[in-house]
């Protein structure tokens, strides 16, 4: 009868051993639990549970990896090839066309409102009018400011590129993202507020 004992690196031998690429033995138990115990990563490389960050080398559960959150230091477990989140503003190449026409659109179509309706202002004789009138031009500078917005997010998408998903932090944070976000906050605001 042979017997098979495993010397662990703190002295000690036991016959239930994982025997690391490097010639250490840990405990099957340590196999497989998110920590590299064998100190090269042999006993986590071939497990299903976990998923190894690519630049820090933490191990998160697999689960966590293509979630939508960010678990890994270095944004591995969402921004790679695997996962289909990558956080693009328009995935779709036709809504990326139809922002630009129908932002265009309002932008142009309401300004020529506003400058029709401000030459023509001075001409309108009733209170009627002039207050009917006054309620197109708040509307259409609302709409205004909609039409920019929808095109400077097109632009932004499309040149400056700050909406992949390494990088999408960078631009929430950015003075333009805020300036977009504020001049969709004021459209919005006029359009509504000048319809109640």
């Amino acid at each position: 009868e042979l017997t098979v004992a495993f010397k662990f690196h703190d002295g000690s031998f036991k016959q239930d051993a994982f025997e690391c690429e490097n010639s250490v033995c840990i405990g099957f138990d340590k196999v497989c639990n998110m920590k590299d115990d064998c100190g090269d990563s042999s006993d986590e490389s071939n497990c299903y549970n976990n998923f190894k960050c690519l630049d820090s080398g933490e191990y998160i559960p697999v689960g966590k990896k293509c979630d939508g959150a960010f678990d890994c230091l270095d944004y591995s477990d969402e921004c790679n090839n695997f996962c289909d989140n990558q956080v693009k503003i328009f995935r779709n190449r036709a809504l990326f066309h139809l922002a630009y026409i129908f932002g265009l659109s309002a932008t142009f179509l309401n300004l020529w409102v506003i400058i029709r309706g401000l030459k023509n202002y001075s001409d309108l004789k009733t209170a009627t009018a002039k207050i009917n009138e006054a309620f197109v031009l708040v509307v259409s500078s609302g709409d205004l400011l909609q039409g920019v917005f929808v095109v400077s997010v097109a632009v932004s998408d499309k040149y400056f590129n700050k909406s992949t998903c390494k990088t999408q932090f960078e631009w929430v944070k950015s003075d333009l993202c805020t300036a977009l976000g504020i001049i969709s906050t004021i459209g919005s605001l006029v359009s509504l507020y000048s319809m109640s």
